[in-house]
């Protein structure tokens, strides 16, 4: 075991993917999320250790600080500290990457750290997990980075992890490994669903979807074009991708033509998500009264209970 030297910066990425506007083909509303704990600081005595084995993805010119983990080891974020993933776990590390040579001696603010390693690790958490359909489950990226101490000493690695959030919006405890957890059915186990109807939510909260939900977020995300500095596209462009792209989802998703009793509407970055990287729509299903089961593959027949 290695001792740390310096508190480790934590940051989490959900906060970029929760807010953000919902719209349908008859409404919109403003959408404002509520903003979990953005960092959490980590006792200087944490320990840790590096893995050994095949799943260390640093690359060869990459120095990592003493302690980083590999890919696929599952931590506990309170001291740092790897687990076997069948143990009790609130992360799982999908890559260890390095940041951009070209950022500045002293360490950006942490809003733009966020935007950085969220653009960084965008491309490795989805392919840990098999698909780009995380914005729609309740599985979140989750990024740590140097402390300022480690910054001053020319650390610039970036560890690209995952969390499951609960109903408070914060890393739940959990088992198991998440690789490849969205390929195919076992999207089902991770998708989001929410109390209310994401036109009427004023925050953003989830339920477990065997539990009374009133909405379901479908596979299927929908990446928007653009990059971060570029400009976001406008409220019309956006729909005319969203609403043929939603219809689509809805009717794989339900087996059948379009409800009265169910309605679509779909949720959109807003512009200080744009820049941090959150570049992706999001289409839900929603009933009017709270249903006890999926409504996946319902076609015509009545509604759950």
């Amino acid at each position: 075991m290695s001792r740390r030297s310096s508190v480790i910066g934590v940051l989490l990425a959900a906060a970029v993917l929760l807010s953000a506007c919902t719209q349908s083909s008859d409404e919109s509303t403003n959408d404002e999320s509520p903003k979990p704990p953005s960092r959490i600081e980590l006792p200087p005595s944490a320990e840790t250790g590096i893995a050994d084995g095949d799943g260390m993805s640093i690359e060869p010119e990459i120095v990592p600080a003493e302690g980083l983990p590999a890919s696929g080891d599952c931590m506990v974020l309170t001291d740092f500290r790897s687990v076997d993933c069948a143990e009790p776990h609130t992360m799982e590390v999908a890559a260890i990457t390095e940041l951009p040579g070209d950022l500045p001696r002293m360490r950006p603010e942490d809003d733009e750290m966020l935007r950085l390693t969220s653009v960084e690790c965008a491309e490795p958490v989805a392919d840990y997990v098999g698909s780009g359909d995380i914005n729609a489950t309740r599985l979140h990226p989750w990024t740590v980075w140097p402390s300022q101490d480690g910054w001053a000493r020319d650390e610039r690695w970036l560890v690209c992890g995952l969390a499951e959030l609960g109903t408070d919006l914060v890393p739940t405890g959990r088992t198991g490994s998440v690789r490849d957890a969205l390929v195919g059915e076992p999207f089902y186990d991770f998708q989001a669903c929410l109390p209310d109807s994401p036109t009427e939510a004023t925050e953003l909260r989830y339920v477990p979807c065997d539990e009374p939900h009133r909405a379901e977020a479908l596979p299927g995300v929908l990446p928007l074009p653009g990059r971060p500095n570029d400009p976001m596209p406008s409220a019309e462009e956006i729909e005319e991708l969203a609403a043929p792209h939603c219809e689509q989802a809805r009717a794989a998703y339900l087996g059948g033509a379009e409800r009265d009793d169910i309605a679509l509407s779909w949720r959109v970055p807003e512009l200080a998500d744009w820049r941090r990287g959150s570049n992706t729509v999001v289409c839900y299903v929603s009933t009017e009264e709270p249903v006890g089961e999926l409504l996946l593959g319902i076609g015509d027949r009545p509604l759950p209970e």
